[in-house]
């Protein structure tokens, strides 16, 4: 959820007034660090609670106060841990399920709370006021959930040619309004700096002129038209981004509106981000692909446009009245799943949760239900868990590396990045969990695939989410590895987005940024997108390539788009046979080979199998199917489109170039003899493999 460019300025800015700027260590910096639960969790049942201060300077308190609360503002319940551990029960069924505010408290002698913010100590960083666990004792109930596919999305608002109009605009002023004030509850941003002092305008046919403006086109943010003579201000603490003024109140905080021209500015200079759409294509797509049921209704939304501004007035809680709707139409629980990889004191502070738990629990108000929020994605369930996640982005930067014609004799270097790759990143204090065990997956993951990536062999780099390494590990950003390899004398470099479902202006214009700062801050090629919102430019005599994301690939490298689905879908099918006690998958192994043309290939077989209702699905392989599905056997038909891409995927792992890949049928034949399976899966397929087109069979034996 950063804006790196002009939040990471006022984040910095306001946490520590007059501090000299030094690059900052997490793992030395003073904070106070949740050991467990570590926000983001799932508990039920007695859980310890436990935190200690941690960095350079901290001071040994006499004790943790533990606060946990239903509501950021209710009552807390209270609970002790005694140094040195600072450990303390606490029973999760007192309280009701859902999200809870958790809040650790260092304590000195006399019971009074020691402020590391202070003067006294100085800390680098300002964590969140709390971090959110979701409480999960199974009183939601799920007969009718509402599953609600969502993530940080920036508004999509058409092709930009022209005039801004108020309809454009007023998406950008929400976003604005969305991300601000939920930096304001976490205390990231201080109260001065969402006064009305002055209305922000810009010309709408040019919202990039600066210095002076003489306009017949003068807009609000809003989009509406103003009377006066405009004032250029190059920016202040609160509001980073110069912008012209007209020196009187509007009805809309001043932060909202310099956050929204700052996203105007970037996207009419460097163009549409077409992230809400691609997303909202894709969760539709995922929960088709369920084997069972659920008796679930869906719904996608942006996590970006829940508050829509209303002129000297709260905003409009947009969010409330689709979940009203929801709810008075029978829904007996909402699960939020959410995307982005939970790494950090920000994502702890659990992004969506609260808003959706507010509104929740204004609605039960209102309506005189007892809904209950839960999630699908928490620390333990995340996509980089699953193979097929990484499955999708070995196939992505396969497609890259492939179209942008790289001779296979070449030297070459991956980098694999997430947003928030710049050395300003550090700024955040950032707890090191899921980013290590993610490039330790994806570094073995791509390790054992080089062969197949690239002929001799590819230079693997990851620089990953938020910028959490220490500077003393060894692990650079993005900008330092590409300054590097240009050096050393990469011929290729490639930069894949590995943007979950945020690929906002992160990837657009911060991720190209960041990838020339060390070596040529001023280029403004690498903006330059091409028709597969492709960048590519020389360096020296490197050529530098910034892929589009995976998203964007669906057309022009579907088995990645598809694999993507499939890790997603999988994820929310394996969580809702947990919480809801359906039937749970069944181990299957043996072989698969390949064979046809010069083609013979024999590989280790190991999935999972699901089958409800005449469905059927092999999570691992990610193909569906249907047919006959009673007790102890499985027989039917395989989806062919899925076949094809496995196949593909298959093939692609072990280095085959295939192109054009059919599947005439494909069919399936299990029975179940005690607890294990036994029988086929076959498939016949024509594939085009270097021009020259060769039959296939695919055989999966049990």
């Amino acid at each position: 959820m950063k804006k790196e460019i002009a939040i990471f300025f006022l984040v910095s800015s306001l946490m520590v007034f007059g501090a000299c700027y030094r690059e900052f260590d997490p793992e030395n910096a003073l904070r106070i660090e949740y050991e467990n639960p570590l926000g983001c969790d799932e508990v039920s049942g007695i859980i310890t609670l436990k935190a200690s201060v941690k960095g350079d300077g901290a001071p040994l308190p006499a004790a943790m106060r533990y606060e946990l609360r239903t509501r950021e503002d209710g009552e807390p319940v209270v609970v002790t841990g005694n140094a040195p551990a600072y450990a303390a029960d606490f029973d999760t069924t007192t309280i009701r399920d859902g999200l809870v505010y958790y809040k650790a408290v260092p304590l000195d002698s006399s019971g009074n709370e020691i402020d590391i913010q202070s003067l006294r100590y100085r800390a680098q960083v300002r964590p969140p006021e709390y971090r959110g666990i979701m409480i999960n004792n199974r009183t939601i109930d799920l007969s009718k959930p509402l599953i609600v596919f969502g993530a940080e999305t920036e508004p999509y608002v058409g092709d930009l040619t022209g005039t801004w109009t108020a309809d454009q605009l007023m998406p950008h002023l929400t976003f604005a309004a969305t991300l601000m004030e939920h930096l304001r509850e976490l205390s990231y941003i201080p109260e001065m700096c969402f006064a009305d002092n002055t209305t922000i305008v810009m010309d709408s046919s040019d919202p990039l002129a600066e210095g002076v403006l003489v306009s017949d086109n003068l807009v609000d943010m809003l989009g509406e038209p103003v009377t006066g003579v405009p004032h250029w201000n190059n920016g202040t603490a609160c509001l980073p981004t110069p912008f012209f003024e007209i020196r009187r109140p509007n009805g809309i905080p001043d932060a909202w509106e310099n956050t929204a021209l700052d996203n105007v500015k970037a996207y009419t200079q460097y163009g549409s981000v077409k992230s809400e759409p691609e997303s909202f294509a894709l969760y539709a797509e995922i929960g088709d692909r369920l084997t069972a049921g659920y008796s679930a209704v869906f719904d996608n939304q942006s996590y970006f446009g829940f508050k829509k501004p209303v002129r000297n007035a709260d905003p409009e809680n947009l969010l409330k009245e689709k979940l009203r709707s929801a709810i008075s139409a029978g829904a007996t629980g909402v699960l939020i799943y959410d995307f982005y990889v939970k790494t950090n004191d920000f994502e702890m502070s659990v992004g969506s949760w609260p808003q959706y738990q507010k509104t929740v629990d204004e609605l039960n108000e209102e309506l005189n239900t007892s809904v209950r929020v839960g999630a699908i994605t928490t620390n333990d369930s995340q996509l980089m868990l699953y193979d097929n996640f990484l499955r999708s982005l070995y196939l992505g930067v396969r497609d890259t590396i492939k179209t942008s014609k790289i001779p296979s004799d070449k030297k070459l270097g991956i980098i694999i990045v997430e947003h928030g790759i710049s050395k300003s990143g550090r700024l955040y204090d950032a707890l090191r969990i899921s980013t290590q065990v993610l490039n330790e997956r994806l570094t073995n993951y791509f390790t054992a695939r080089m062969g197949a990536l690239h002929d001799t062999g590819a230079n693997l780099n990851i620089s990953y989410i938020e910028g959490t390494y220490p500077p003393g590990n060894s692990v650079p950003e993005v900008g330092e590895q590409v300054a590097a390899w240009v050096k050393d004398g990469y011929e290729y470099i490639v930069i894949y987005p590995a943007e979950w479902f945020w690929e906002s202006r992160q990837t657009y214009q911060d991720l190209r940024q960041f990838a020339v700062e060390e070596i040529d801050e001023n280029n403004t090629d690498i903006y330059t997108r091409d028709a597969r919102e492709r960048t590519e430019i020389t360096i020296n005599s490197t050529r530098l390539i910034i892929s589009e994301t995976t998203l964007s690939k669906k057309t022009s490298c579907p088995a990645a788009y598809h694999y993507l689905k499939t890790a997603a879908a999988q994820l929310l099918e394996e969580r809702l046979i947990a919480m809801t006690k359906a039937q749970t998958s069944e181990a299957l192994s043996g072989t698969v080979s390949i064979s046809g043309g010069n083609i013979n290939l024999s590989l280790a077989f190991h999935d999972t199998l699901l089958a409800h209702d005449g469905n059927i699905s092999l999570q691992n392989a990610g193909i569906r199917g249907q047919g006959t599905t009673t007790q102890g056997t499985v027989t039917g038909t395989i989806d062919t489109s899925d076949m094809e891409y496995y196949l593909f995927a298959l093939l692609a792992d072990n280095g085959v170039d295939a192109e054009d890949v059919t599947v005439s049928e494909a069919l399936i034949d299990l029975t179940k003899t005690d607890t294990v399976y036994h029988g086929s899966i076959h498939a016949k397929a024509a594939v085009e493999i270097n021009g020259e087109n060769v039959l296939l069979t695919i055989k999966i034996e049990l």
